[in-house]
């Protein structure tokens, strides 16, 4: 499925992902989009970084909600446990998945 809608173009990227921004008017189709999206990057992450995703993780479950009115910037907490920019990443994981059979 992620082949397909990285194909049509409709991914999103670590980025939008990681900021967990769905908008009112994501159709059903665009929320399937993210959904496979987010299965390649976890899977990509588990086989390809382990340790750091078991880090990042840990820090998820052990960090709890935020406080009223804090805001969290997803993209900031997760690029602290991966050596590689996000960027890279991208184009690792966009790899990765191209090398899948």
């Amino acid at each position: 499925k992620y082949r397909e809608v990285k194909a049509a173009k409709k991914t999103e990227g670590l980025h939008r992902l990681l900021k967990l921004e769905l908008d009112a008017d994501d159709s059903t189709e665009a929320i399937g989009a993210m959904y496979a999206e987010s299965w390649a990057v976890f899977a990509f992450l588990f086989h390809r970084h382990a340790e750091e995703l078991s880090a990042y993780l840990t820090h998820l479950a052990n960090r709890g909600p935020p406080a009223e009115g804090e805001t969290v910037d997803e993209v900031t907490a997760f690029a602290e446990f991966f050596d590689t920019p996000i960027l890279e990443l991208q184009k690792e994981l966009d790899a990765y998945i191209a090398g899948l059979e």
